[in-house]
């Protein structure tokens, strides 16, 4: 499932980023974007009591962090765009008989449009309106913590929009907007399967996976980057640079038919807002959530009514501090 630019009502600080095997409830101390030196560290960003211990890795970080030292941009379609570098991860310390429900959204980064311009991102203005917060629910939730740990789990089948309209639970994001992802996991409830008011979860941010999204390329280090890298990309390989930009713009990800309903997975019988995710870093009340057309287009559509504003306690752009 998918969708954005707000949240849970989370707070959005990374970790320290030279901290080593970082447990699940420890505290965020270092800025959005900064650099992470350590080869493999677990970020944490916030947690509820039953998740200690829990820590996630990111998966080819050094990939991640070539881009983030360049500056990660990622495509934005109407049609939606996988991304690139892959959100992967490897998770360990969940019970193995407990069920867990992994799930991603994407938030902004903070309230400013950036523009592309003497070969360096700056600041233009301030942000517009952020859509709807959505959330991407991993195919193969609810499963146990036995099969979540067996191997890496891939959200590879998350893609990136710009139709404000979009019907098939892709994520919406503006262009020219700095945007966080982030890796929720929720232990399920035994009864409805996907949890209740008292269900505890964890957040998990990496700062070298923040992104800008562009329609288009804007850095040619980064086409650079993505056609070295992108086995997708293979046959763009060679060219020069400003055939790397025309080639940038053609380029376009094949959408497999079952790919928009088989990666939406249905929440059923839950304010995933109000109950999974109460806000424990802002004091306002949130917002009540909705499902649209649950049955026929298994998509979640959170956070109906919000017009977004930029919190600084929280340190993410969400509808229910302003």
């Amino acid at each position: 499932m998918a969708d954005a630019d707000e949240g849970f009502g989370l707070a959005h600080t990374p970790l320290e980023p030279d901290s080593k095997d970082l447990p699940c409830d420890s505290k965020p101390e270092s800025a959005l974007g900064a650099p992470s030196k350590s080869p493999s560290s677990p970020q944490a960003a916030f947690t509820q009591q039953g998740m200690e211990g829990i820590k996630v890795f990111l998966h080819e970080r050094e990939l991640w962090l070539k881009f983030h030292e360049v500056g990660t941009e990622m495509i934005i379609t109407k049609a939606g765009r996988r991304m690139f570098p892959s959100y992967k991860v490897k998770v360990t310390g969940l019970n193995p008989k407990t069920k867990y429900i992994l799930l991603m959204d994407i938030v902004p980064a903070d309230d400013h449009r950036y523009k592309f311009a003497d070969n360096k991102w700056s600041v233009t203005g301030k942000a517009e309106p952020a859509m709807p917060g959505r959330l991407y629910v991993h195919p193969d939730s609810p499963a146990t913590g036995a099969h979540w740990m067996r191997q890496l789990v891939s959200f590879q089948k998350l893609k990136l929009t710009n139709n404000h309209l979009d019907p098939f639970g892709h994520i919406i994001l503006n262009s020219m907007h700095k945007y966080q992802p982030r890796l929720h996991i929720v232990k399920a409830d035994e009864n409805n399967g996907f949890g209740s008011k008292n269900t505890a979860f964890c957040t998990h941010v990496f700062p070298e996976t923040a992104f800008i999204a562009v329609t288009s390329y804007q850095n040619h280090k980064i086409t650079q980057l993505k056609i070295e890298n992108n086995p997708f990309a293979k046959g763009f390989r060679g060219s020069d640079d400003m055939e790397l930009h025309r080639m940038s713009r053609m380029q376009r990800l094949p959408i497999p038919a079952t790919t928009n309903l088989a990666c939406c997975s249905l929440l059923t019988s839950l304010d995933l807002t109000s109950a999974l995710f109460p806000s424990r870093t802002c004091s306002r009340q949130l917002p009540k959530t909705s499902l649209y057309n649950a049955n026929q287009t298994r998509l979640l559509h959170s956070l109906e009514h919000s017009q977004a504003s930029y919190c600084s306690q929280c340190q993410v752009q969400t509808p229910w501090c302003s």
